[in-house]
């Protein structure tokens, strides 16, 4: 909104930091940035207007709210080693939640969360007794051990010296 941190030019906002992130939360409070149409809100005009049932609104508001969730789901993938993750969402007192993978989102229909903190509270409840690989870390990598660290440094050392150049010190491109 107009008033939140980022749009106050006073108030540097910290990077995000993506590395250890878990559960990233989405929070806005305008009801109208819900980038998702769950069956209920397809009306019969709609259905007359726009065709069979579509999965997303498609305006701008909500399409830069999609587009905000997608990067954040993109930015955590990218900085960890990641085959899913789980996303909340919040839209003024509705709430759904989203599972991405590197296909695409699942996301569940909206509910009022006021109404029925359960489902919240017991979502919570479940995700952190939830282990890594349950919660969309690969399991099959781990960090280089010392060996490994020194094949990979002296691979790169090796391709450097290759990709300095002859006499005229001018890069070679060779691999």
């Amino acid at each position: 909104g107009k008033n939140s941190p980022r749009a106050t030019p006073d108030i540097v906002p910290a990077p995000l930091d993506f590395s250890d992130a878990c559960l990233p939360i989405y929070v806005n409070a305008d009801k109208s940035s819900d980038p998702f149409l769950d069956p209920l809100d397809f009306t019969e005009d709609m259905r007359t207007t726009i065709g069979p049932y579509k999965f997303a609104w498609y305006d701008d508001e909500r399409g830069d709210t999609r587009d905000t969730l997608a990067a954040q789901a993109r930015e955590l993938m990218y900085r960890q080693h990641r085959l899913f993750l789980f996303q909340l969402v919040l839209c003024n007192r509705y709430a759904r939640f989203v599972r991405w993978d590197r296909n695409g989102a699942v996301a569940t229909e909206r509910f009022d969360y006021t109404n029925k903190p359960s489902v919240l509270a017991e979502f919570f409840w479940r995700f952190v007794r939830l282990n890594d690989v349950q919660r969309g870390w690969d399991h099959t990598v781990s960090l280089a051990n010392p060996r490994e660290e020194k094949l990979f440094r002296t691979a790169v050392q090796r391709f450097l010296k290759t990709q300095a150049g002859g006499k005229s010190g001018k890069p070679v491109r060779k691999i």
